[in-house]
């Protein structure tokens, strides 16, 4: 039972670290975009923005709000050293 459930896990851990390259490329092309056209990597409004949102939806999904945006916080960090 125990490892069906841990197998469940690495399955899901897989699907995060799939989803979070595919979201680093998108940061990296959002980069390119970026120096093309003279724009600071960053966005401090934006990533309120997407802050508060994630903050909300985590409330109403049952998730500790602090812990999913420091986790996004992490992110984005990764985000901007990725696009300079």
């Amino acid at each position: 039972m125990i490892d069906d459930l841990r197998g469940q896990i690495d399955v899901l851990d897989k699907k995060i670290l799939s989803l979070l390259k595919e979201r680093f490329v998108i940061a990296q092309q959002i980069g390119d975009l970026k120096k093309g056209n003279d724009l600071p990597v960053v966005d401090e409004d934006r990533e309120a923005l997407i802050l508060k949102k994630l903050a909300e939806v985590s409330i109403k999904e049952g998730l500790n709000p602090d812990f999913v945006c420091s986790v996004y916080e992490l992110i984005f960090k990764e985000s901007r050293r990725l696009q300079c």
